[in-house]
């Protein structure tokens, strides 16, 4: 009896960590926003995708921060006016809202479900991402009247340079594209008629989002340290007996 106990709890704790396995494969979203220059509103928010990779990371001087409800008055730094029209900003597309409300390229979560990266209602001037493996990105949304012209890359964060690409101008939505940046810190870069822009030195244009872990997540992990506590407690157990 003793020894089925002990093999379904073994047999409940790998499937607990086999549960969480997945967890360690993150998936970013990442798009460029509107900058406001003195001679009026600029539009970047030419191209909104997603990247999925083995514990995908970003690197910076900014933080997690929690979101914010989107809107149209300027603040935080993803959430500007468009020139493409009211409701078209990132912060929209995240959550499913305003111009976006229905669009089926949306991941469509809730304030609360959502982190962004920077300091503060700031953006982070310079990040780059990492990642263990491969990273695949889909295209999500195109809004700008230059989709059809921008084009993005990725870069080694010590050969900026080096220029890879990922998207060309007339890839649109639902286009997917795998690169590996080796295990290195990597940034992107957007080339639009308007310039480059890079995340690394000049990276106000770009938002990045990251979706809270769900208390499932957290549930799972502390069954399975509660499992393995208890199989090292009747190993040590047993072990006295002897």
């Amino acid at each position: 009896m003793r020894k089925l106990v002990f093999s379904t709890l073994i047999a409940a704790v790998l499937m607990s960590l086999l549960a969480v396995t997945p967890a360690m494969a993150t998936t970013l979203w990442v798009g460029t926003e509107d900058l406001r220059l003195p001679g009026g509103d600029k539009d970047y928010n030419d191209m909104i995708f997603s990247m999925f990779g083995p514990n995908l990371t970003v690197n910076g001087s900014g933080a997690w921060q929690p979101m914010q409800t989107p809107n149209q008055d300027g603040t935080p730094y993803f959430d500007n006016l468009s020139a493409d029209g009211s409701g078209y900003n990132i912060g929209y597309f995240m959550t499913g809202t305003g111009a976006f409300a229905g669009n089926p390229n949306s991941p469509a979560l809730s304030v609360s479900q959502l982190l962004y990266w920077g300091v503060g209602t700031n953006p982070d001037g310079s990040f780059q991402f990492f990642s263990t493996g491969g990273v695949s990105s889909t295209i999500l949304a195109e809004v700008a009247g230059y989709s059809g012209s921008n084009a993005l890359y990725w870069f080694p964060a010590s050969n900026p340079s080096s220029l890879n690409l990922i998207f060309s101008g007339p890839n649109g939505a639902g286009t997917v594209a795998s690169f590996n940046p080796g295990g290195v810190d990597f940034g992107l870069l957007l080339q639009s008629p308007d310039g480059n822009f890079k995340t690394t030195g000049n990276g106000e244009q770009f938002a990045v989002f990251s979706q809270v872990p769900e208390p499932m997540t957290f549930a799972l992990i502390g069954t399975g340290l509660v499992g393995l506590g208890l199989i090292r407690r009747r190993r040590k157990t047993t072990n006295s007996k002897q």
